[in-house]
């Protein structure tokens, strides 16, 4: 197998989320074997902001779903929308 590239935009649950701190909880909880490679910032409504995030890993069933449950349960998390997801080759 190969390796797998996801985005995810992730809604924070209110305007007062600390963006940072999400962005550090979420690396905490990372499954084994999968990497954040890059986020980005973008501002959405009424001073919201959504993070979008891509990270990589095996290409393997049922790890984006774990990955999904994992970021759910991070404190501060609303929505989470699986954008895309490709085989890195």
């Amino acid at each position: 197998m190969g390796d797998v590239l996801v985005i995810m935009r992730i809604l924070p649950n209110s305007d007062e989320v600390d963006i940072d701190q999400m962005i550090k909880d979420i690396q905490n909880v990372l499954p084994s074997g999968v990497v954040l490679r890059q986020y980005k910032k973008e501002e959405f409504a009424y001073g919201l902001t959504a993070l979008v995030i891509g990270f990589t890993m095996p290409d393997e069933e049922g790890y984006a779903n774990l990955l999904e449950q994992r970021i759910r349960g991070v404190e501060g998390v609303g929505e989470i929308n699986i954008e895309r997801i490709t085989r890195i080759l």
